[in-house]
């Protein structure tokens, strides 16, 4: 993000690049950014695209879908190559990426949860069970959690 303003879009390898003054700054406050806008995504696709609330299963896999951006677009513009292919152990970054993704969609699942119980987002339509009955979504009223949740 620092290079943008000198046409800097890809590095060979971003180890050897030159310090930029307020890198750290810019790359924070930038990858912040991109959370809170993958978070709006996020809760649009559900209520738009599948009219339904945010459930623990759908913020998990949208979570982990989002390894795309990284995998194929940010990692190989720092030269580490597609899915970290050029780094010592990639099975290990990759690995790592997973986990990392996971606990974003964990994070959504949980920020929409509390936005609910303050009243920026409205959850109370989320109808997913796992095949052992237990309960991934967010029920009806204060936050109380059910084990099936039915719009009429």
């Amino acid at each position: 993000m620092a290079g943008f303003s000198r046409g800097i879009f890809i590095h060979w390898s971003i180890a050897a690049t030159h310090k930029v003054r307020g890198e750290v700054v810019i790359g924070w406050a930038f990858h912040y950014a991109v959370g809170v806008a993958y978070a709006a995504l996020y809760l649009a696709t559900m209520r738009l695209g599948f009219g339904s609330g945010p459930s623990l299963v759908s913020a998990l896999v949208f979570a982990v879908a989002l390894l795309i951006a990284p995998w194929f677009v940010m990692q190989p513009a720092l030269g580490l190559g597609f899915m970290a292919a050029r780094t010592p152990n990639p099975a290990a970054v990759r690995l790592i990426n997973m986990s990392v993704h996971a606990v974003f969609g964990l994070g959504l699942y949980l920020g929409a949860i509390a936005a609910s119980l303050v009243g920026i987002v409205d959850c109370r339509r989320t109808v997913y069970l796992s095949n052992s009955g237990a309960f991934l979504g967010w029920g009806q009223g204060i936050g109380y959690p059910r084990r099936l949740q039915r719009d009429p």
